[in-house]
């Protein structure tokens, strides 16, 4: 297919015979003039509601990083918000080894282990303090075969490994610099079938639930070496113990049964650590497989994988017993708890629904739980969180504009305070037409999708100054490349082919940004446009203009490379999709023939990527939309929309997201504007619009409370601004 003949004017534009979307995809490549092709737009705003959920403003937040493991090795980078529970995604790493099982974090928050049950190893990280990305701590190290749980000891020296294959356990040494892992001494034999390690606050003992010969391994500690030494024999348990864990004040364990549905319960002897039974196993749910304790000593919380379902106990102090005061719904198959160092929240993973919820604790009735919220995350097998808190700012850095009439890149800085914009000078050349950008989740490197020339440009980032450096020679993309995105690794680059009805896949060497491709272009639907990836990085979306469809492609999270999952027929003409941070809800924008523009609202199944459809919220008459996207806090979609030629100027028009439901409801009545396309800086304090009326680019400011706009004025961009990208920092 050629491209469209330039439009000159209203009618020439009217009388274009081609697809609808492809309306909308003049406004990408940008070839009429800008009066004519945009005669006016409406850009809304969607915020999740500041007050009703307890969110704090934008800039130094109190936060706890955690990270998630799953099966596949994606470790995922989170941080909670300590003011409301809610988590923020940073993105993922790739945990080197295979069948990742179990996670453990260091006690001072340097440190993040990893155990690979199929590679029989452990993967050390470290983790930044002011931003809790991982790095490598160097080449995984050998424990036993199958190793399926990991415990650290409390002042961070020791790092003890159980392996179901091998039925022992592995100890290694933590060198307090670097994380690295030495091995102290050959395995020390447990049980059959080691399923969980948990050291006692003390540091001086170490249990080990045995699934098979249905008991607990008891050691003590060598406070030298972290040695263990077998402290006599294995206790008795229920059938198939599943998990374990010891209460702060270390006098008592617990250990679930999954076979036996029930809580093995245990004093602890503080002198020598032989344990003593506790009473009759306390009842659970069906196949208990996961339990902790709240920092207070006086909840435990058991997840049951078949009920669906988390059991609170409240526990008495003088003899240990449990007593249940509750149950709150889990997800589909529930598989980790862990509770929140400060007491307030308790996070369940579940394996079925592919996603964590966080629920409050009630400690004035009986530890029970209520339910927060919910975040997709694509299955983790544990999910653990740094016992410091610490405060992160989220900084704006620098504004880049693609202009597509004169092949450059336009930078600017952000003042953080005011969210004014300063030129950084000269533009950047870039192929032909460039028509979309996209930065990597570090803000590292930049990528320009190029219409013109069909290719894709790379760049660094200054992160001092946000000047850009070409990096390599562009690389090759389909016929006119429309949309651009990175996967929340850093590691793989998108990008939608409008004309060849395909998928672009490159992966970035994450040392110099340059791009390879990774496969063949992925086939798609006809005229596949805006693009989407979800916070777990397992998904990719894509909305195909003239087939009516979005496209779910499964993404392999070694290579980058696309297996289409499934698609959603029923989007007429989709155009922009966003994706929350939370990866639980996704909304395509579309049109119909008329072109009157509505927002549908699409929850997202965790676990497959699937869409199901939950609203729908029509725009203005007579609009139809033309760019969406999501604030990183969950509190606003941007989306801008065009309205029919010879109209007034758009309008910004706020909406409020039920954090719970995703819906959307209209907040006042917006302010008018001549802007396109949009993006929210990292701090959620800034929205920036390039305008291709005026060839500038637009700024305003957001109300952290109520997402109320207030214009801030313009800056010169060059010729015909498109798909505009902020980048920022947090530290």
């Amino acid at each position: 297919m050629q491209r469209p003949p330039r439009p000159r004017n209203a009618a020439d534009f009217a009388t274009l015979n081609w697809p609808l979307f492809e309306l909308t995809f003049l406004r990408k490549i940008a070839m009429a003039s800008p009066k004519a092709a945009f005669p006016s737009a409406l850009i809304v705003l969607c915020l999740a509601s500041s007050l009703a959920y307890g969110r704090t403003p934008n800039g130094n937040q109190t936060f706890r990083f955690s990270y998630g493991i799953s099966s596949d090795n994606r470790l995922s980078i989170s941080a909670v918000d300590e003011t409301n529970g809610q988590l923020r995604s940073f993105g993922y790493v790739l945990a080197q080894g295979t069948g990742a099982s179990a996670l453990a974090v260091d006690p001072q928050g340097r440190f993040v282990y990893v155990a690979n049950h199929d590679s029989s190893n452990v993967a050390a990280f470290r983790i930044n303090p002011q931003t809790g990305w991982l790095t490598s701590a160097g080449r995984n190290v050998r424990a036993g075969r199958d190793p399926i749980s990991v415990a650290e000891d409390p002042n961070g020296r020791f790092l003890y490994v159980a392996n179901q294959g091998s039925s022992d356990v592995s100890t290694f040494k933590i060198n307090q610099h670097t994380g690295v892992l030495t091995r102290v001494g050959g395995n020390v034999k447990a049980g059959t079938t080691p399923a969980a390690v948990v050291v006692d606050p003390s540091g001086r003992f170490v249990y080990v639930a045995n699934q098979v010969s249905n008991d607990v391994s008891a050691y003590v500690i060598n406070q030298r070496t972290g040695a263990l030494r077998r402290n006599g024999g294995n206790v008795a348990a229920g059938s198939g113990p599943s998990a374990a864990v010891i209460v702060p004040s270390g006098a008592f364990l617990y250990v679930t049964n999954a076979t036996s549905n029930n809580v093995s319960q245990y004093a602890i002897n503080s002198s020598n650590g032989q344990l003593g039974m506790i009473g009759d196993n306390a009842p659970t749910g069906a196949n208990p497989v996961s339990i902790a304790a709240d920092p207070s000593g006086q909840f435990v919380y058991v997840a049951d994988s078949v009920s669906n379902d988390v059991f609170s106990y409240a526990i008495d102090p003088a003899t240990g017993q449990l007593a249940e005061t509750g149950s709150a719904a889990g997800g589909t198959s529930p598989h980790w708890l862990t509770v929140d160092p400060s007491g307030l929240y308790v996070f369940l993973t579940n394996l079925g629904s592919g996603d964590v919820y966080v629920f409050d604790i009630s400690v004035s009735n009986g530890g029970v739980l209520n339910f927060n919220n919910g975040f997709n995350t694509g299955g983790l097998n544990e999910y653990v969180l740094t016992q410091n808190n610490v405060q992160v700012v989220f900084n704006p850095g620098f504004v880049y504009a693609p202009n597509s009439g004169d092949n450059t890149i336009s930078g600017y800085s952000i003042d953080p305070n005011k969210g004014l914009l300063t030129s950084l000078g000269t533009a950047t050349p870039t192929g032909s037409v460039p028509n979309a950008l996209a930065a990597d989740p570090l803000s590292r490197f930049l990528y320009a999708a190029n219409a013109g020339s069909n290719d894709v440009s790379a760049y660094t980032i200054n992160s001092t100054t946000g000047q850009l450096t070409s990096v390599g020679p562009n690389v090759a993309a389909g016929s006119n490349p429309f949309e651009i995105v990175v996967d929340p690794s850093g590691r793989f680059v998108y990008v939608s082919n409008f004309y060849s009805n395909d998928i672009s896949v490159y992966r970035i060497n994450t040392k110099t940004g340059v791009l390879t491709s990774v496969e063949s272009n992925v086939g798609a639907g006809t005229a596949p446009a805006w693009l989407g990836v979800g916070p777990s990085g397992r998904f990719l979306y894509v909305a195909n203009g003239n087939s009516n469809d979005v496209y779910v492609y499964a993404i392999d999270a070694k290579t980058g490379g696309l297996t289409f999952q499934t698609s959603v027929e029923e989007a007429p003409a989709p155009s922009p999709l966003c994706i929350l941070n939370s990866g639980r809800y996704a909304y395509i924008a579309t049109f119909d023939a008329n072109l009157n523009g509505s927002i549908w609202q699409y929850a997202i199944d965790g676990k497959t990527g699937w869409l199901t459809f939950v609203s729908s919220t029509p725009a203005v008459n007579d609009y139809f939309f033309n760019g969406m996207s999501c604030d990183p806090q969950n509190r606003f979609i941007d989306a801008t929309l065009f309205q029919e030629f010879g109209s007034p100027p758009g309008v910004v028009l706020p909406f409020d997201v039920d954090f719970h439901t995703g819906v959307l409801s209209q907040v006042g009545s917006g302010l008018p504007t001549d802007g396109a396309l949009s993006a929210i800086d990292i701090s959620g304090s800034f929205l920036y619009l390039t305008d291709v009326t005026n060839n500038t680019v637009d700024e305003f400011s957001v109300d952290q409370t109520t997402g109320a706009l207030t214009a801030l004025g313009s800056v010169p961009a060059g010729s015909n601004p498109q798909g505009i990208v902020t980048v920022g920092y947090w530290y």
